[in-house]
């Protein structure tokens, strides 16, 4: 099976030469689904912000390979790279209060990326984001669509985030926290209807959560990663089931069950965390 997108030996420094991510290999099959986890400060957006190209300043990656498509995003021209992605990849990104643009109103900022990158119309646009919109729990999309973000709680800037990244039915799809600031029915809707929309049209579907249940529920590889390198990869049973760093024991031990023993203090985990980029 075809991987859309490759990474081998990718490590990132600060300006200090501090590892933030270090020697991280992985891979996503076409029409796969993979889940990251690990505590905030792990390192799980940074790895797939600069994995899709997009490397925060002041930091420096260096890596053996990095393909997505075929291509590196780094050896290529800015605009190849924006096309590239702006055609093939849905992104939500986790902080949804700074991702939307203040001035904008809705129906712009989710119609522009289907007419620029699929050449449809302002109706076909209008049309199709009405729907998904719909599909994402807005009960009047129609009003939402006149609005500017600054107008919408943090619940329905999420919702629109994620009908925004469906627009152009991306290859892959790529959600930061996509539950946050939602409440647990609009939850389940908008995990059914990602799900339902990765097997309909056979994309390549990563999940970044801190949410074990959810991961385990929604995808079917796992990526673990704790201050920077890959504690352990491979099928979601096999880990959730029989983990074998003894990282990942500790992450799912911490997780909260509801038939847990109530006088038994709960673990930790030893060590500390860089700052997330």
């Amino acid at each position: 099976m075809t991987n859309i997108l490759e990474v081998s030996n990718l490590s990132v420094l600060d300006k200090d030469k501090e590892k933030l991510l270090d020697d991280i290999s992985f891979s996503i099959e076409k029409g796969s689904s993979l889940g990251i986890i690990g505590e905030s400060g792990s390192g799980k957006s940074l790895l797939v912000k600069t994995s899709l190209g997009f490397l925060p300043k002041g930091l420096k990656a260096s890596y053996e390979k990095i393909s997505l498509f075929g291509k590196d995003v780094y050896d290529i021209s800015r605009n190849k790279s924006k096309k590239l992605i702006g055609e093939n990849v849905g992104y939500i990104a986790q902080n949804t209060v700074e991702y939307l643009h203040p001035l904008i109103k809705i129906q712009d900022q989710i119609s522009d990326g289907f007419i620029d990158h699929k050449l449809g119309n302002k109706k076909e646009a209008r049309e199709k984001a009405l729907d998904l919109l719909e599909l994402v729990g807005i009960d009047d999309p129609d009003y939402i669509m006149s609005l500017y973000p600054n107008e919408l709680s943090g619940g329905l800037k999420q919702r629109v985030n994620i009908a925004t990244a469906l627009m152009v039915d991306p290859l892959l799809f790529i959600a930061d926290e996509p539950t946050t600031a939602l409440d647990p029915k609009i939850q389940y809707q908008v995990m059914e209807l990602l799900r339902k929309n990765h097997e309909r049209t056979k994309n390549s579907m990563v999940i970044i959560s801190h949410d074990l249940s959810l991961i385990k529920n929604y995808c079917e590889n796992v990526l673990v990663i704790y201050n920077g390198v890959v504690q352990e990869k491979g099928k979601v049973e096999n880990i959730f089931n029989n983990p074998k760093s003894d990282y990942a024991k500790a992450l799912l031990d911490v997780n909260v069950k509801f038939d847990q023993d109530k006088t038994k203090p709960l673990k930790d985990i030893r060590g500390y965390l860089k700052t997330e980029v």
